[in-house]
């Protein structure tokens, strides 16, 4: 069922910092899907914005060795039921959507919400990033 563009308005205002939502994205690099189910993480400071800033998450690790890449946060296998595989945070980059777009989208639901130790994690990775431009990382690091 899906909600009322208000009522996952008001769901969105009140999870905020940390939160990991599920949404159809259809801004792929794949050509041939037209859209898929994406997990992103939420990393506002202040929150709620007219923009969201957020990362995504993906358990399409290979490639990756963990340890190796310091502009991801790994989440192990299970330590979320929102993340039951191996997971990375890419936090290379900051993405940025307006928060009335954000909720327009299909599917859109929150699956859960990180730990306080994981969003640490992100704020020291998001703050030694030499990627992610300073104005941004004001957004995101408290």
């Amino acid at each position: 069922m899906r909600l009322p563009p208000s009522m996952v308005r008001e769901r969105l205002e009140q999870v905020g910092r940390g939160a990991v939502i599920r949404v159809n994205w259809d801004e792929l690099d794949d050509p041939r899907l037209k859209s898929r189910d994406k997990l992103l993480v939420l990393l506002n400071a202040a929150w709620p914005e007219a923009e969201i800033l957020f990362a995504f998450a993906t358990s399409r690790a290979e490639g990756f060795v963990p340890g190796k890449a310091s502009d991801f946060l790994w989440i192990s296998s299970g330590s979320y039921p929102f993340f039951p595989k191996e997971t990375l945070i890419n936090l290379r980059r900051v993405y940025v959507a307006s928060f009335d777009r954000m909720c327009a989208r299909p599917g859109l639901s929150v699956a859960g919400r990180l730990s306080t130790e994981h969003l640490a994690r992100i704020d020291e990775i998001v703050s030694a990033s030499r990627l992610i431009e300073a104005r941004i990382k004001l957004r995101v690091v408290p």
